[in-house]
């Protein structure tokens, strides 16, 4: 699973300063939540929404669902881009509010976890990657370099 979070304007640091980089692997608790690392938390707002996505794969046929963690106005502006209220209810309908708690938590919610099939005590990789974050299955990570991301709302 891949997902993207993006760093706010609110930031206090400069726009170079404010690179997402690196990764590092953190596990899903027994509450379905993961800890958003302190690096990356600084960076992101308290609400992200969830949106199921769709990554290609080279082997003709295979594609990976994955999720995005955006910002309300990273949202807005893919649902305002797409081309028709039918794509827009779509994508609107499958997306999750979550917000991270004081300790930097993200809960998933039993929609979306009846959706990926989070496990209490499965790892996963959240990567920085310049201006977004995404969060992967750590088994996807390891065949990163053959997988391409693109929107997937159907």
């Amino acid at each position: 699973m891949v997902s993207t979070i993006r760093p706010t304007a609110s930031s206090t640091m400069a726009y170079p300063s404010s690179l997402l980089l690196g990764f590092e692997r953190v596990k899903i608790d027994p509450k379905l939540r993961f800890v958003m690392p302190a690096r990356y938390r600084r960076l992101i707002p308290q609400g992200l929404i969830l949106v199921p996505m769709c990554l290609k794969t080279p082997v003709k046929g295979k594609e990976i669902l994955i999720i995005a963690l955006l910002t309300q106005k990273q949202f807005e502006d893919r649902y305002n881009a797409l081309e028709t209220p039918d794509l827009q209810e779509k994508l609107a309908r499958g997306s999750f509010d979550v917000e991270m708690d004081g300790t930097g938590r993200v809960q998933i919610s039993k929609e979306m976890n009846e959706i990926f099939n989070f496990k209490a005590g499965r790892y996963i990789v959240i990567a920085g990657v310049g201006t977004h974050l995404q969060i992967w299955d750590t088994a996807d990570w390891a065949n990163k370099p053959a997988i391409t991301l693109t929107l997937g709302i159907s």
